[in-house]
């Protein structure tokens, strides 16, 4: 699992270390929906998946997709786990980004700085997207579902 070059052993490290970061989001947003509103779907004849998935799970998708932005942000960035787990070759971009930029030969600094403007950039788009998601669905929920 680890040096592959699907990348399995980083994809499990990144598991065990963010879903509990995950969890804590949903369990703090769970403590405020009241548990009625589960009951009254079971008790108009839901079961239980379908309670999870018409009832619960729309309540938690705010925490959940606000997670995911910290997460993806920080995973994009994070060179220790693909650097230590990872694949030889080819190299993730902030492994490549770090090397490049601790080379002895200083003339490849500016492709290191290229590398890492392009990983400012990768997020920079997704926060806008996600600022634009969000804001859509503020104004949906100020004008009611329709």
């Amino acid at each position: 699992m680890l040096f592959t070059d699907n990348g399995i052993g980083i994809i499990l490290a990144y598991l065990w270390k963010e879903v509990p970061f995950v969890a804590f989001f949903v369990i703090s947003i769970m403590a405020n929906i009241s548990s009625t509103l589960g009951e009254a779907a079971q008790n108009l004849g839901a079961s239980k998946w379908r309670t999870f998935f018409n009832v619960t799970l729309p309540l938690c998708w705010p925490a959940i997709k606000n997670a995911y932005l910290i997460i993806f942000a920080f995973t994009l960035g994070a060179y220790e786990l693909p650097f230590l787990l990872g694949a030889t070759t080819p190299k993730a971009l902030p492994v490549q980004a770090f090397i490049e930029y601790t080379h002895p030969d200083l003339l490849h600094r500016p492709y290191a700085m290229a590398l890492n403007g392009i990983m400012f950039f990768i997020s920079f788009i997704l926060v806008l997207l996600y600022y634009r998601l969000l804001q859509r669905d503020l104004r949906q929920l100020k004008v009611g579902p329709k």
